[in-house]
C-alpha cells in the first residue's frame, strides 16, 4: 500500500511505494543530493532558498522562513570568512617561511 508524502524539494504530494522515500523523481533526488554536496550547511540552506524564492513567487512568505533563512545566512557567511582567514594565514606563512 502507498503512503503520500510531500517531496523534500519541489513539495509535490506523491505515492511512496517505499517508507524510505523523500523524493518523487530521481530528478529532485539528484537536485537535492548536488545541493548538499555543494553546500557548507548541507543542503539546509539552498532547499529553503528555493521555499522562500517559490514563497515570494506566490506571494506566501512567511515570516519564519525568512526568519531562519537570515539565521543560516549568517553561519554560512561565518563559515566562508573561517575559510578566507585560514587561507590567508596559509599563504601568509608559505611567503615568509
Amino acid at each position: 500500500m502507498a503512503q503520500y508524502r510531500n517531496c523534500l524539494v519541489c513539495g509535490d504530494r506523491f505515492a511512496a511505494k517505499r517508507i524510505t522515500r523523500s523524493y518523487c523523481s530521481d530528478a529532485c533526488r539528484i537536485k537535492w543530493h548536488r545541493a548538499v554536496w555543494n553546500d557548507p550547511s548541507n543542503g539546509q540552506l539552498s532547499t529553503l532558498l528555493r521555499r522562500v524564492a517559490d514563497g515570494i513567487d506566490n506571494g506566501q512568505a512567511m515570516r519564519s522562513q525568512i526568519v531562519r533563512l537570515r539565521a543560516l545566512l549568517a553561519t554560512y557567511d561565518r563559515e566562508l570568512m573561517t575559510q578566507d582567514t585560514i587561507r590567508h594565514v596559509e599563504r601568509t606563512r608559505k611567503k615568509t617561511g
